[in-house]
C-alpha cells in the first residue's frame, strides 16, 4: 500500500498529515498539451506544445481510517499552499476539495508544479 505526506510550506506542528493511499488511485496520467485540428482533405494536424506538471490535477483516494483527519482539515483550512509527497515526486499545489463521509475519503490537488 502506498503512502504520501501532505504538509505546509512552511514548517508547522500541524502543518503535516501522513495518508494510506486506496489502490484506486491514478496518480501516475500524464496528459502534454496537445491539440488536433481537421484538415480539409479529411486528415488531421497535430500541435504538441509541451508538458507542464501545472495542467495536472490528482484527485487523491485515501483510507478513512488511516489517516489523522482532524490534522488534514486543519491544513486544507489553514493553507493555500502545500506539498503533497507521493512516490511520482514532490508538488506543490493546492487543495481545491475535500471528502470524508465515506470509508474512502478523498480530495483534489490542483498541481502548481514540481518540487526539485
Amino acid at each position: 500500500m502506498k503512502i504520501a505526506f501532505i504538509t505546509s510550506l512552511s514548517s508547522s506542528i500541524t502543518g503535516m498529515a501522513k495518508i494510506r493511499l486506496s489502490s484506486e488511485n491514478k496518480l501516475t496520467e500524464l496528459a502534454p498539451r496537445v491539440t488536433r485540428t481537421q484538415t480539409l482533405d479529411g486528415g488531421a494536424v497535430f500541435v504538441h506544445s509541451g508538458f507542464s506538471h501545472s495542467d495536472r490535477t490528482f484527485d487523491v483516494k485515501f483510507n478513512a481510517n488511516d489517516t489523522n483527519k482532524t490534522n488534514l482539515q486543519s491544513i486544507i483550512q489553514t493553507y493555500a499552499l502545500v506539498r503533497l509527497a507521493l512516490q511520482e515526486g514532490i508538488f506543490i499545489g493546492s487543495i481545491s476539495s475535500a471528502n470524508f463521509d465515506k470509508k474512502i475519503y478523498s480530495f483534489t490537488f490542483l498541481v502548481s508544479g514540481k518540487d526539485t
